[in-house]
């Protein structure tokens, strides 16, 4: 399922501490090395549009930027509520089980729409880390 990244109103405060590293990493105080690193270790909100009952059937909501397919993920279940009429199913899973599951040819989008807390994984990027992390 394709969505359009929105602009919802949220408060600079983060929800989870992934998400105070990601404002460190913005200002230059966790290198970018550190914040993935974090983040395999993360447990990430995977919205689906079909029942997330297997791996299989997850319909996760996707962006294409420049040419690159993106899937979003969410480091919050209140990140998700703005997609939740095209994804109301919900699935949990680490960082490196997201790298791990999605397309040799996908990234990530974290937190799609997301002012202060969202970062873009590209594929190449993400192929990386499956090498660097072994998943």
């Amino acid at each position: 399922m394709t969505a359009e990244p929105g602009a919802p109103t949220e408060s600079p405060e983060p929800l989870a501490l992934i998400e105070s590293a990601i404002l460190e990493t913005q200002r230059g105080i966790l290198p970018i090395t550190e914040l993935l690193r974090a983040f395999m270790d993360t447990e990430l909100i995977l919205p689906s549009a079909a029942p997330a009952e297997s791996l299989q059937t997850i319909e996760p909501l996707l962006w294409d930027q420049d040419g690159a397919k993106l899937v979003g993920v969410f480091t919050h279940p209140d990140r998700a509520l703005p997609f939740a009429d095209m994804t109301p199913h919900l699935a949990l899973m680490s960082g490196r089980k997201a790298v791990s599951i999605i397309s040799q040819t996908a990234g990530l989008l974290v937190n799609p729409g997301s002012q202060y807390f969202s970062f873009v994984i590209p594929p190449v990027a993400a192929a990386s880390m499956r090498k660097e992390f072994g998943v």
